[in-house]
């Protein structure tokens, strides 16, 4: 298994990949040296990725592939991606999900009102328009490991 920084040549292999997934694709490019690839046996077999904006990021697009799912790989792109946000001096983690809040809740993260989201996060595609308004959002705080 190999986690390694995404790169504009995974872009389509990305695009696709949510796409099959029912998850917005329309603005990875804008951060695409924020995703990681966990490959097995030199194949993608899952995505994650991180949108920064200041003390504040939002954890996006954390898939695994159909026939690699319930091994744990989930988890290792989100420890990986929580510790690079820590990294770059995050404070507090956001998602938005349809389905899947139970599953982030298990990597601590906890189900939040929209309204007490920070305008930065707010204003991000995700939020604003990518993700419908009924999805949960969630959030971590990531200032301590």
């Amino acid at each position: 298994m190999l986690v390694r920084q995404a790169s504009l040549s995974d872009l389509n292999a990305i695009a696709a990949i949510l796409g099959n997934n029912k998850l917005p694709s329309e603005d990875c490019h804008d951060h695409i040296d924020h995703f990681i690839i966990l490959e097995i046996d030199g194949k993608i077999a899952g995505i994650g990725g991180l949108e920064y904006h200041g003390i504040y990021a939002l954890l996006r697009s954390i898939v695994i592939i159909t026939d690699k799912r319930n091994r744990g790989l989930g988890k290792t792109i989100i420890r990986k991606l929580v510790d690079q946000a820590r990294d770059n001096g995050v404070t507090t983690l956001y998602l938005l999900t349809e389905d899947a809040s139970d599953y982030f809740a298990t990597s601590g993260f906890t189900c939040i009102d929209r309204t007490d989201v920070p305008l930065p996060i707010r204003q991000t595609r995700q939020f604003s328009s990518l993700c419908p308004t009924t999805a949960t959002v969630m959030a971590m705080d990531v200032a301590c490991p």
